[in-house]
């Protein structure tokens, strides 16, 4: 009984030991046999898994190091089979033998290419358009159509829909869900569990009702752009409204849920939420100044105040 194959169990009662790269199983005998094409049989087992460690472990801590060229055709090949409609997971057999060619190059000294960007195995993404040095943690999901720049993070559990735009730079923390119409400015700050919304009179589209139906076969009749604008911070579980524009450097308190527009370097919190202050560029609350002015405590600046707003021509 316990050697007789059946669906769900393995064919022995001792399964093979299945080393993972990149979500693709490695069996031993797989792993020498990449040994074989230029690396040493004694680094099979440990070699190839400790260079994915490490590799993932300084990505993490934001370190910019090249990508593993043998990762490089596997997360490339996968970007091809999406473009095709084939869905992100590629045959363990296809990839082995792109892993092995490439191998044999390096032992060759031949140039080895590297992807743009990094995606982890247990996210999906499926835009195109994604820049170079971003990463893309697990359980994370870029629909095609979605816009996601250059050196930005994605966090884990984030959602970012077709039409949602994410600017160079920008950090969006865990849990976030960005729809269509909401935009992500360059440098700007998501954290996590931020919420966004596109829609100030939401029905389900398959809500049996006069008018909802027709309602969203346009989208020009209920889409509301919401945008963060470049620099600025959405504190963790703060609401963004639809249609609210949240202004270059402004810093929106955590758990604040924001109504309308957000002056730039306006610091706002409390629901609905309010103006408390003013920050510099580098997020310093600013403090007031005798004779007059507010100065920033980190870089000393001081700004003058004109009708009741700081000039922020000048800052750290």
């Amino acid at each position: 009984f316990l050697f007789r194959k059946r669906k769900g169990f393995p064919q022995t009662p001792f399964p093979k030991k299945t080393y993972v790269i990149d979500g693709l199983g490695l069996s031993f005998l797989e792993a020498k046999r990449i040994g074989e094409m230029g690396r040493k049989p004694s680094e099979d087992k440990a070699d190839i898994l400790r260079e994915l460690k490490d590799w993932e472990e300084r990505m993490r801590s934001g370190e910019d190091i090249p990508t593993p060229s043998w990762h490089a055709e596997i997360l490339r090949e996968r970007e091809k089979r999406i473009r095709e409609g084939k869905g992100q997971f590629i045959d363990w057999e296809e990839a082995k033998k792109q892993i092995l060619e490439q191998t044999k190059a390096e032992t060759m000294g031949e140039p080895t290419l590297h992807p743009p960007f990094f995606v982890h195995p247990m996210a999906l993404c499926e835009s195109a358009d994604v820049g170079q040095g971003t990463r893309i943690w697990a359980f994370s999901h870029v629909m095609a159509g979605a816009k996601v720049g250059q050196n930005v993070n994605v966090g884990e559990h984030v959602f970012i829909e077709s039409g949602a735009v994410v600017g160079d730079g920008a950090t969006v923390k865990n849990g976030v869900m960005l729809w269509d119409g909401v935009t992500i400015g360059a440098g700007a700050f998501v954290g996590p569990g931020a919420v966004f919304t596109n829609d100030r009179m939401p029905r389900s589209p398959r809500l049996d009702v006069a008018g909802v139906a027709s309602r969203y076969r346009d989208k020009s009749a209920w889409l509301c752009e919401t945008r963060v604008e470049a620099g600025a911070t959405v504190g963790a579980g703060a609401v963004i409204l639809p249609g609210v524009t949240v202004g270059a450097f402004a810093m929106v308190a955590a758990g604040a849920v924001v109504t309308r527009y957000v002056p730039p370097h306006c610091l706002v919190a409390g629901n609905p939420a309010r103006a408390r202050g003013w920050v510099c560029r580098s997020g310093q609350v600013l403090k007031a100044r005798d004779p007059g002015g507010l100065a920033c405590p980190r870089c000393g600046t001081v700004f003058p105040v004109l009708d009741k707003v700081p000039d922020f021509s000048e800052g750290c």
